[in-house]
């Protein structure tokens, strides 16, 4: 008989990256037998799909939720007797949910497991970076470097808020050593669990969740522009791009994506962007979403552009790219620096050297395309593999 897992999501519904990977958890999870119900905030009320997945409805978390727990743990403990839950999941960040739920469930000696996405587990921010690359500041040194560096403060309130966030990874620190497994997908982050204090035994590598069917009926040709799936976050790196641009031919053509105009119209005034745009070597879009024209935009360029600048662990632009057999442009940081050969799957640079990722964007043939695009096609399989990700959860015992 298999296990009863609750699992605990950022999100269930719609198309967000965590809603996806936590929609192909309940189904690997089932697949092998288990009993599956979600404990998530996008809930409208208690319910059943038609595989039997039992939903029950999680009161949003708040910046005192961790200090007024009283209704969080009653809800929770209500779950728990219904489900009859013998193993906890939770999937995506872990400082957006209440630690009641996995200090409870030690105390009543339930299997415990966390598939982190980012290192907001020792960062006071989600994805620890500052405006340069990666930081460890807090987990070199101290919290308190984040109090030295303002790097979360612009206001007095942010300095109480920097002191709860410091207070939660305190609690954090004690918790998660004692819990059975955690799940990332890049060996760093294997590094920054042990070095915040988890044994290495419980710590666990397998590739991030990724639904496949998203790219059914997409047809890859090698178009004439490069493509960014933009977002005007720092952690992001497309602030790099201006950059980039200033070594760029004036024949190259980068479409920047953004999901909404807003965004877009902010990104161009603070990243200099409108000099590139009336050069014609950049063009920046908006309201595109994976529906609604992204994917056939990544589907036809000629290569895709992601510049983050944080620790990374896996994103679904990589293996949308990746999948699409698209070649990616990206910096030598987290996950890119373990799995990106460069010029076999895809191009690397250091981290901040625009120059060279603009002759390598300049320089980029037909030829190159065709052996890349399937070597990234080849990584991509490896990836995505469900065998893979069925022996990994079997193997912490689901």
């Amino acid at each position: 008989m298999g296990n009863k897992v609750l699992l605990i999501p950022d999100a269930y519904f719609g198309n967000s990256s965590g809603a996806i990977v936590a929609q192909i958890a309940k189904k690997l999870l089932l697949s092998i037998g288990n009993e599956v119900s979600v404990f998530s905030t996008d809930m409208t009320e208690d319910a059943i799909e038609s595989d039997g997945t039992h939903l029950y409805y999680r009161t949003g978390y708040t910046g005192i939720a961790n200090w007024r727990e009283d209704k969080y743990i009653k809800e929770y403990e209500v779950v728990l007797q219904k489900t009859e839950a013998t193993v906890i999941f939770t999937i995506g960040s872990i400082t957006n949910k209440n630690l009641c739920y996995l200090e409870i469930a030690k105390k009543r000696g339930l299997k415990v497991i966390s598939k982190i996405f980012m290192q907001d587990f020792f960062c006071m921010k989600l994805y620890a970076n500052d405006k340069n690359g990666p930081c460890t500041r807090c987990l070199d040194k101290g919290y308190f470097e984040a109090l030295k560096h303002k790097c979360i403060i612009n206001n007095l309130v942010d300095y109480i808020n920097a002191c709860n966030r410091i207070l939660i990874r305190k609690r954090l620190e004690k918790i998660l050593p004692k819990i059975n497994y955690v799940i990332t997908s890049s060996d760093e982050q294997i590094g920054f669990y042990e070095r915040f204090g988890i044994p290495k035994n419980k710590t666990i590598k397998t590739p991030l969740y990724f639904d496949v069917n998203r790219l059914n009926g997409l047809s890859s040709s090698m178009g004439n522009y490069y493509v960014g799936i933009a977002q005007n976050r720092i952690e992001k790196g497309f602030h790099f791009i201006s950059e980039i641009l200033a070594y760029c031919d004036d024949s190259i053509r980068i479409i920047l994506a953004y999901n909404n105009k807003e965004q877009a119209i902010k990104a161009i005034k603070e990243n200099n962007f409108q000099i590139y745009i009336d050069k014609g070597i950049l063009d920046v879009q908006y309201d595109l979403k994976w529906e609604t024209g992204l994917s056939q935009l990544v589907a036809n360029a000629r290569g895709v552009i992601i510049p983050s600048i944080w620790p990374t662990t896996t994103e679904f632009g990589l293996l949308e790219a990746l999948g699409l057999g698209k070649p990616v442009f990206t910096f030598d940081v987290g996950i890119h620096s373990e799995i990106i050969e460069n010029g076999v799957n895809g191009f690397k640079v250091p981290l901040g050297d625009c120059k060279t990722m603009a002759m390598q964007l300049n320089h980029f043939s037909n030829i190159q395309y065709a052996v890349v695009s399937a070597e990234a096609e080849i990584l991509y399989n490896k990836l995505t593999d469900w065998r893979k990700w069925v022996s990994d959860l079997k193997q912490i015992g689901l």
